[in-house]
C-alpha cells in the first residue's frame, strides 16, 4: 500500500519532532506531507513548487535564490517548511536540481550563524537529490549533501534521508548515515 512505508515514517518523525517545537525542514517529493501542516498551523510554513513558478530559470542563481528565499525567511522566523516539489521532481528535474543546491547550501550558511537547537532536513526520493548516476548539474548537489550530511550536526542539523532504493543514492551520502 502507499504511504504505509518511508513516507509514513518520515511523516511520522518529523510530525513528533513538529509537536515537540523542533525545526523540521521537509522537501516532499510526492507532495504527500501535507497533513504535517495541520499539525501545528502556526509552526509550518508550506510552499508549492511546479506549475505556479514556471518564471523560474534554472540555470540562473537569482532566479532560484528569489524562489529560495520565502523558504529561508520562514526558517529565520523559526518554523518548520513543508516544501512540496512534486512537479518538478516529476516534469522539471533541472529545477529540482537547481532548487535543492541552492536550498541546501542556505539552510547550512544559515545553521552555521545560528547552531541553536535540534534541526531536521528530511529529504525524501534522497536519489533525486543525491543521486549515484549524476547527470550534468547533480554532482554540486551531491557535493554540498555531503558535506551537509557530514557537518551539519555539529550545528544542530540532522539529516534524514528516504529511498526505496539505496544503490540509486550517491555512495559518499550513504557512507555519512
Amino acid at each position: 500500500e502507499s504511504g504505509s512505508g518511508k513516507s509514513a515514517t518520515c511523516s511520522s518523525i518529523a510530525g513528533q519532532l513538529i509537536s515537540g517545537g523542533k525545526q523540521v525542514f521537509f522537501l516532499d517529493m510526492h507532495g504527500e506531507n501535507g497533513g504535517l501542516w495541520a499539525l501545528a498551523p502556526a509552526r509550518v510554513t508550506r510552499f508549492w513548487y511546479g506549475e505556479p513558478a514556471p518564471d523560474i530559470d534554472p540555470m540562473s542563481e537569482a532566479s532560484i535564490a528569489m524562489a529560495v528565499e520565502p523558504v529561508m525567511a520562514a526558517i529565520r522566523d523559526g518554523q518548520s517548511v513543508l516544501v512540496n516539489l512534486r512537479e518538478w521532481a516529476v516534469l522539471e528535474p533541472a529545477k529540482l536540481d537547481a532548487f535543492a543546491l541552492v536550498f541546501v547550501r542556505a539552510l547550512y550558511a544559515h545553521r552555521v550563524k545560528h547552531p541553536k537547537g535540534f534541526s531536521l532536513l528530511v529529504v525524501e526520493e534522497a536519489q533525486q537529490v543525491a543521486p549515484q548516476a549524476q547527470s550534468k548539474g547533480q554532482s554540486d548537489n551531491v557535493k554540498v549533501v555531503v558535506n551537509v550530511t557530514s557537518d551539519g550536526r555539529k550545528y544542530g542539523l540532522h539529516c534524514l534521508y528516504a529511498t526505496q532504493r539505496q544503490s540509486l543514492v550517491d555512495v559518499s551520502v550513504l557512507a555519512c548515515c
